[in-house]
């Protein structure tokens, strides 16, 4: 009785593992096509009313996917407590804080901090605009990666399953 609990017990830390594997990569897709989506409409707001950077902050920190609201939120207070001349390094700051991210998702988010409030509004737009594509495209590659991440979830839990029903027997 005790080796059947022990491979159940096994079984369930497995597939809670796969399971978890999954979500991950699902709340990074959302995460991603939230932040994509945050810079365009910054893009638009910028381009249309040539928003304030700090008001841009704060109107992007509104309602949004709470990864995106926590990092637009976290430049916001920050450079209220800096000042404007320290954009790079507060936009930094929080880039580095952002755990959801990736090297090269991060880096796109990082090329931002020398854009935002140091160009025009035109040069600004575009650099808003490649960054939000970059990110978009990061989002697919993990979209598509999820099929194949459940399956292997599925495969391993249903390999130890084999395995242990087969030392047991």
């Amino acid at each position: 009785m005790l080796r059947i609990s022990g491979c159940v017990l096994v079984i369930a830390a497995g597939t809670m593992f796969g399971w978890l594997r999954l979500d991950g990569l699902r709340q990074r897709y959302r995460a991603l096509a939230a932040f994509a989506e945050a810079l365009r409409r910054g893009s638009a707001e910028l381009g249309t009313s040539l928003t304030p950077t700090g008001e841009l902050m704060a109107m992007l920190a509104e309602g949004s996917n709470p990864w995106v609201s926590r990092f637009f939120a976290s430049v916001r207070d920050d450079l209220a407590a800096r000042g404007a001349p320290c954009f790079p390094e507060c936009w930094q700051a929080a880039v580095d804080g952002c755990g959801i991210l990736e090297p090269p998702e991060r880096q796109a988010l990082s090329a931002l901090a020398t854009a935002l409030g140091q160009y025009g509004a035109e040069e600004t737009c575009a650099a808003l605009d490649r960054c939000a594509r970059q990110l978009e495209t990061a989002g697919e590659e993990v979209r598509r990666r999820m099929p194949d991440a459940a399956r292997l979830c599925l495969g391993i839990s249903l390999t130890v399953s084999a395995l242990l029903a087969i030392v047991l027997l």
